[in-house]
């Protein structure tokens, strides 16, 4: 292995050498990517570009660069594209940093040494005001920047770090145009001449008639000793699909040992579905599947599995392409082409098939089978060429576009930059003008009929003249002379802006002032299922795909509240089934429908309504419901609003454990227990009567018996339940329309628990009902 270069100077010898030693002891020498990019000064002052193969240590170098600018007693911001990352960078710089550094993920960057965050993240900080303390900005694996989806945010945060002057360092293993990038980042660019640490050999296989499953299975069967396996496809149902067929036709060696119930359980924030069923019994068969619809804990515990070698195979979609680096020797590529039919971006696949034989010390090679059934894929992935000298598509602008363009023109002024100089100087640090201007040759410029820059500059004063007509920002009357022509943004220009940033969705300006219009011509109306609808009508995160048919007494609430389609569904369901903790087996028993992902939708819709409170600001706008902020907390929690107390008030008390612990109140109480009030009570009220009739010793032991609830959880509900007063409760009831519980509304809320008896009992009488006689 190379030693470190002499020819740096030997505060940067010693410093290497430091960090080397706090590395584990596989980490004794460099390697030849990190010896070329120290020979060439990447410690130095300046910008700079290191494109290297996977797994051939770029990330140690970015620690060096961070290394030295603490040394320096500079602050950090080290940039990972997607958040998943956040916390494995996290923890890798906070391992080696110093016990004086103040290291953060996300957040704190007023007064953070380093920052781990992500690149949107950073734009906003720096946009914002309160990240220009940032002296070295790293940019980890930014090729994602190549993404329609997340580029163009990508792009912002590494404009944001040029135009304020912080020095950068890019590391990346898949740019295609690595000289564009470097002049574009005014850096200095070293291409690595290392090899990847584990080669990779490609093997294209003709797709037949069969069934992928099939396909698939005799796939593996034909290569298992190179697995575990991971299947990249183009769509969440394919994923699901193609791994549910894979386990019932090919079945791998697991560690059996493994309680995969329990860990689901475990994993999940409700109870058991049959799709969650299915899994396990996947699981089993040592096949799992990973995609953005599923709940978090089961992602998680999906990547603990095949990092830990327990499952042998996951079918995934690109949420695997990027920071994966469990023990996968075999990567499969069922789906070469996006879900429209095209091909998808080289790069793209590039960065799928990288993920194999990520561990140089277990694998001293990897495998690529790519499925194809067009004829073309051939020349589109280059079959003939190894993976590393494949040629890649450019990095190329994505602010270019009119929908980009306008918001980060409206963002910029909403935060400061107050004229159009000024929104110009930012652009001039974007990829758009760099490449648009700065890179055409000195000579076609000078051929040019007009000056270079224009077409941008006339697009910018366009921009601000539609903003302008749109009542997005105010050009601000200045002396005359000026040379400058100033600009505000107005309340809803602002309002936009901060809707914009707080979610996640692909909003267009002209999408989310239509939003604005509806909610204002809603003044006085607006009912928490025709938020839903038009929010899932909106966004398809926000929208469960199920369409309710026929009658019965939900069909004829739809009918009477206007509600339709799968829009509709999803508003009925949320707001009359979910909100009110009806369990997701009593659900889908009931209607028959599969709603495993529901509880991931309902997390949408809770981040789409809390980001709608923005939208009331404008003293145009109607007054904001004071019923919001509940609805979205409900619509995140699927527990009826009372018994959001024990959801705020009992650590680890969650909407599964909820409904487990409803079972057995209705299990040991009903009808035949005087102290019960009866199921047309809420939880809360149930516990409450519990604790009074039984004491503390019998409510805990009661409690315990419900499942997935222990000793801990246990005492955290009875510490809830004890502390309740219901008249200190001031969250405004959500108004919805309809509700599968009988118990009139204006009936308050009882406390039996220290009651004396005139307090222990309601007044009037209420129908008593179950969740079992709704139909």
């Amino acid at each position: 292995m190379p030693p470190i270069p002499e020819s740096i100077p030997e505060r940067d010898q010693e410093l290497i050498q430091d960090l080397l030693d706090q590395k584990p002891p596989e980490f004794t020498d460099l390697t030849l990517t990190q010896h070329e990019a120290f020979a060439d000064s990447v410690l130095d002052d300046g910008n700079h570009l290191l494109i290297a193969e996977t797994g051939n240590g770029k990330t140690f170098v970015a620690e060096a660069v961070t290394k030295k600018a603490l040394q320096n007693g500079d602050n950090v911001a080290y940039l990972v594209p997607s958040v998943s990352l956040v916390t494995e960078k996290y923890q890798t710089v906070s391992a080696w940093t110093p016990e004086d550094a103040t290291v953060n993920k996300g957040h704190g960057y007023a007064q953070a040494n380093i920052v781990v965050a992500t690149f949107e993240s950073f734009y906003e900080a720096v946009v914002r005001g309160y990240a220009n303390r940032f002296d070295t900005v790293i940019l980890d694996d930014f090729h994602e920047i190549y993404s329609s989806h997340r580029g163009a945010n990508i792009e912002k945060g590494i404009s944001a770090a040029l135009e304020s002057g912080m020095e950068l360092l890019g590391i990346s293993a898949t740019v295609g145009n690595p000289h564009t990038i470097a002049r574009w980042l005014d850096a200095d660019l070293t291409i690595s001449s290392e090899k990847r640490a584990v080669p990779i050999e490609e093997t294209p296989v003709e797709t037949t008639e069969e069934k992928y499953a099939q396909q698939l299975a005799r796939l593996i069967r034909s290569h298992e000793e190179k697995g575990p396996f991971l299947i990249f496809n183009n769509q969440r149902s394919y994923t699901e699909s193609r791994a549910r067929g894979l386990s019932k036709l090919y079945q791998f060696e697991t560690d059996h040992n493994v309680d995969f119930e329990a860990d689901i359980k475990e994993a999940i924030s409700t109870e058991l579905t049959d799709e969650h069923r299915t899994l396990i019994s996947m699981l089993t068969a040592g096949v799992g599947y990973h995609h953005a619809g599923l709940e978090d804990g089961i992602k998680e515990l999906i990547e603990q599995y095949i990092d830990e070698g327990v499952i042998q195979c996951v079918c995934c979609t690109t949420t695997l392409s990027y920071g994966f680096d469990s023990p996968v020797q075999s990567v499969i590529v069922a789906d070469l082409k996006h879900w429209t039919g095209e091909f998808i971006g080289v790069y793209e696949y590039v960065q799928w098939v990288g993920r194999a034989g990520r561990d140089a010390d277990k694998y001293d090679q990897a495998y690529a089978f790519c499925l194809f059934g067009d004829e073309n894929a051939s020349d589109q992935f280059q079959f003939d060429t190894p993976i590393e000298e494949k040629d890649l598509e450019d990095v190329e602008t994505h602010l270019s576009g009119q929908s980009t363009l306008r918001w980060l023109v409206l963002e910029l002024v909403a935060y400061g930059w107050e004229s159009d100089q000024e929104v110009m100087e930012f652009i001039r640090s974007t990829l758009y003008w760099s490449e648009t201007v700065e890179q055409i040759p000195q000579h076609l410029r000078t051929a040019m009929d007009v000056e270079p820059g224009k077409e941008i500059t006339d697009a910018v004063s366009e921009t601000l003249a539609w903003l302008t007509r749109q009542g997005l920002v105010n050009q601000i009357v200045s002396q005359p002379q000026a040379e400058k022509t100033r600009y505000e943004a107005t309340d809803q220009g602002r309002a936009l802006v901060e809707y914009e940033h707080s979610n996640w969705f692909d909003n267009t300006i002209e999408s989310v002032l239509s939003l604005s219009e509806w909610l204002s011509s809603q003044e006085g109306k607006l009912t928490p299922e025709a938020l839903v609808q038009r929010l899932a009508a909106e966004y398809y995160h926000c929208d469960a795909g199920l369409s309710m048919t026929g009658g019965g007494t939900l069909g004829n609430w739809m009918s009477a509240h206007d509600l339709a389609d799968s829009e509709g569904t999803t508003a009925a369901l949320g707001c009359w089934l979910w909100c009110e903790g009806m369990s997701v087996g009593q659900i889908e028993d009931r209607f028959g429908l599969d709603i495993s992902g529901f509880a991931g939708t309902m997390g949408n819709l809770s981040t789409a309504i809390e980001s709608l409170s923005h939208l009331f600001t404008p003293i145009d706008m109607p007054t904001e419901p004071e019923w919001l902020g509940t609805l979205a907390a409900q619509i995140e929690a699927g527990v009826p609003g009372p018994d959001m107390y024990l959801l705020d008030a009992a650590d680890q008390f969650g909407r599964y454990r909820y409904n487990t612990l409803k079972d057995q109140i209705d299990t040991t109480g009903g009808s035949t227990s005087d102290w019960d009030p009866g199921v047309e009570a809420y939880l809360i009220e149930r516990l409450s009567a519990l604790l009074s009739e039984n004491g503390e010793s019998l409510f805990l032991d009661t409690v315990r018996e419900a499942e997935s609830i222990g000793q801990v959880t246990s005492e955290n509900v009875l510490d809830a339940v004890s502390e309740w007063d219901p008249s200190n409760d001031s969250r405004a009831a959500v108004p919805f329309s309809q509700s599968i519980r009988s118990r009139d509304s204006d009936v308050e809320l009882v406390r039996y628990h220290g009651a004396d008896e005139s307090g222990g009992e309601t007044s009037g009488e209420t129908e008593r009902t179950t969740l079992g006689d709704f139909s």
